[in-house]
């Protein structure tokens, strides 16, 4: 593989990336396009026919602006439906150097966990390494007689991954990677200070917002709700009457959960009868705050079920779509009592050539997709949908 496609098939947008793997693993990428989604709520496919034919036409709009033609896409899928269990593997080494294919044998034991037939594993993270008993960050190229090894097993729903699978293949691609959303976007955001010490990434889209908290360099919980920034402006659409439209456009323009010196100040807007009505803004803050504190709410629950201390880490990223929200970071700031962050990808390190324009918090997940390929990909076994194919000689068509 040389040429390939990440793919970020969201609610509201689709946006693809076509670049070339380079010989010492980094990836240049050649060109990135972006249209509206359509098939897609709430990260689900919902329309097979029209999810497809946004795809093929992303993918496509991708490849004659690069000016070439792949065959390997890596596509994301969301976290509703993802489960994380950790498993423990071990591999001899009988005094001899620890090699890369010890440390694949290690992993793909602790990978090795009974699931039910509805589950199937799509990555497997390993977070310790240990030689002969003994703490290691790296094991590659130690002697020793035995490699233990723990990860952390993300495994999903059958059913949503052969229908993604499905599709891209549908369209006359090849799925060799479906990458949960969760892990894309750790691997663009959170850097090693992050990771080390503790970091809440908050991905808001359009119709889903997705958590993952990251420690010790492992991904340790991940949640996803299903609330994103279009819901907000369904708030402003149902309380005054006014189209979903007319509603994003006050939302952009006017709306803020911040408390502001000119809330009493009014603005004219059409309404869905033909009429007008005169709103104040604080009036437009009483209609998305009860969303904000709904969703706060739940990831409050959430991590501290799980005894998360967010006072003892590096805060909170924000990033999104929905993070354009005014006031949104500093409202989050006061709840969770923790330093926000509104952030667009900021770990790049082996992607070379991504547009400055979408350097922006919307395609952090993109970003991630093509780091997951320079850093990840062909490192780690476990999902890998080429694995179903293990042991037969694949023949990859090129659609008519």
């Amino acid at each position: 593989m040389s040429l390939f496609a990440t793919v970020d098939l969201g609610s509201k947008k689709v946006a693809v990336a076509i670049a070339k793997k380079q010989k010492d693993g980094s990836v240049k990428v050649l060109s990135v396009f972006t249209q509206p989604s359509r098939g897609v709520e709430r990260g689900r496919i919902v329309n097979l026919l029209e999810a497809s034919k946004v795809l093929r036409e992303s993918i496509e709009a991708a490849e004659r602006e690069a000016d070439s033609q792949v065959n390997d896409v890596y596509i994301n899928i969301g976290g509703k439906g993802a489960e994380m269990i950790q498993g423990t593997g071990r591999t001899y080494v009988v005094g001899n150097t620890i090699t890369r294919r010890e440390k694949k044998r290690a992993i793909e034991n602790a990978g090795a966990v009974s699931l039910p037939p509805d589950r199937e594993v799509i990555h497997i993270l390993p977070f310790l390494y240990m030689v002969n008993n003994m703490k290691v960050e790296e094991p590659e190229g130690m002697l020793g007689n035995s490699l233990d090894v723990k990860v952390q097993v993300i495994t999903h729903s059958a059913i949503a991954l052969r229908n993604l699978e499905g599709m891209v293949r549908r369209v006359g691609f090849f799925p060799r990677k479906i990458v949960l959303n969760h892990v894309a976007n750790m691997e663009s955001l959170v850097n090693e200070e992050d990771r080390e010490a503790g970091v809440m990434l908050v991905d808001m889209g359009a119709e889903t917002t997705e958590v993952a908290l990251v420690h010790r360099k492992m991904l340790y919980r991940i949640f996803t709700y299903e609330m994103g920034g279009k819901d907000f402006t369904k708030d402003i659409s149902i309380e005054f009457g006014i189209t979903m439209k007319n509603a994003e456009r006050m939302k952009i323009k006017y709306a803020s959960l911040l408390d502001e010196e000119d809330e009493t100040d009014s603005v004219s807007v059409d309404l869905m009868d033909g009429t007008q009505r005169t709103l104040v803004l604080s009036e437009l803050k009483n209609a998305i705050f009860p969303r904000a504190e709904k969703l706060f709410r739940s990831i409050m629950e959430d991590i501290t079920s799980v005894g998360w201390q967010i006072n003892r880490t590096n805060g909170i990223i924000l990033t999104g779509g929905g993070s354009k929200l005014k006031g949104l970071r500093e409202y989050m700031a006061h709840y969770f009592s923790s330093v926000v962050r509104v952030s667009g990808p900021r770990v790049t390190l082996g992607v070379f050539d991504f547009p400055e324009e979408y350097m922006i918090p919307e395609f952090s997940l993109l970003v991630g997709l093509l780091r997951f390929v320079a850093e990840r990909e062909d490192s780690l076994p476990g999902g890998d949908i080429s694995s179903l194919f293990k042991g037969l000689k694949q023949k990859i068509f090129r659609r008519k």
